[in-house]
């Protein structure tokens, strides 16, 4: 949003191409397919202001705002007896109340981008809530591996996006500045380098920072915790297969760098060795989400007390 009030704002062309990347990256992380990629692309990106309505508004649009915060309310409805009270005030709040009135007209005005900054800050505060006040059970180290799961997926999907195809150089500072904007990592990023935004700095913030919450090496250790963490079979003596699906995910973290990244040989119009090192993480965390889904979500499953060993079938 920021990007498009800029464009209306000073009618620069390297902006104008800038925003038509972000859009189509737009689409690709929200998964709101065909949005800014499909057959009706061109009308779509030269007055963008309907498809951004509509992932905002539209109630009837998988991966819009609108469905997500649906959908959040009714996960929580399920899992109510576990979330604080405050939390549910928040979650009631964003139901009920989330509903910007705006017009086509209005988007380029900046109302949208204020009413997704409020949005923000309420799902922040969610978020302290949660994580101050649940108790740290199975239900607590669950929710979390879903958070880190989604935040590391969203990471992969937007630099699969921006920073895997390459562009030309007043394009690409552009992007990786809104790139590192998008993940609240600009200052960081400034404070840290006090240098131009160079593509292996930029990997090495956002990918092998484990220190660093925005992370990709993050969100991988905190899964690793949470996952061993879960109540497993005590009379196994091999790793589970989560547990080996994280394993191998830090492994090729670790066997990576960015300088390593970020290169690529002259002419190409990609990162080949980015592309290949995100596309191989985001194919083991979908794997660890259905392993997860498996052992913890499935109702094919017979029912067992977490933290006990399986019951044997003569018992």
């Amino acid at each position: 949003m920021g990007k498009l009030y800029e464009v209306n704002e000073f009618r620069d062309p390297d902006d104008q191409l800038s925003l038509h990347h972000l859009l189509r990256a737009l689409t690709r992380v929200t998964l709101t397919y065909p949005g800014f990629m499909g057959d009706d692309a061109k009308r779509k990106l030269k007055d963008p202001r309907g498809e951004l309505l509509s992932l905002a508004c539209d109630d009837q649009r998988i991966g819009s705002l609108r469905t997500s915060l649906v959908s959040l309310g009714q996960a929580a409805y399920v899992v109510r007896d576990l979330l604080p009270e405050d939390a549910w005030r928040i979650i009631d709040y964003l139901r009920q109340n989330w509903h910007p009135r705006i017009t086509k007209s209005q988007i380029g005005s900046g109302r949208l981008l204020k009413s997704v900054d409020q949005l923000i800050g309420h799902l922040a505060a969610l978020s302290g809530l949660t994580s101050e006040n649940m108790s740290r059970e199975t239900a607590w180290q669950l929710l979390n591996i879903g958070r880190r799961i989604e935040r590391a997926l969203n990471l992969i999907a937007l630099l699969q996006a921006t920073l895997v195809p390459c562009q030309q150089d007043s394009t690409e500072a552009q992007i990786r500045e809104t790139v590192l904007s998008t993940c609240n990592s600009l200052m960081v990023f400034r404070r840290r380098y006090r240098s131009f935004m160079q593509l292996s700095l930029i990997l090495e913030l956002l990918l092998l920072d484990e220190n660093y919450p925005r992370s990709l090496a993050y969100q991988l250790h905190q899964l690793h915790k949470h996952i061993c963490a879960l109540p497993h079979n005590p009379l196994s003596h091999k790793p589970h297969e989560d547990q080996q699906l994280i394993d191998e995910a830090l492994a090729e973290l670790t066997r990576t760098s960015a300088k390593k990244l970020a290169g690529r040989a002259e002419g190409e119009d990609e990162y080949p060795l980015l592309r290949v090192f995100l596309d191989v993480q985001q194919q083991r965390l979908d794997q660890l989400s259905e392993t997860l889904m498996q052992l913890y979500f499935s109702p094919s499953v017979a029912l067992q007390k977490l933290g006990s060993a399986p019951l044997e079938a003569n018992a």
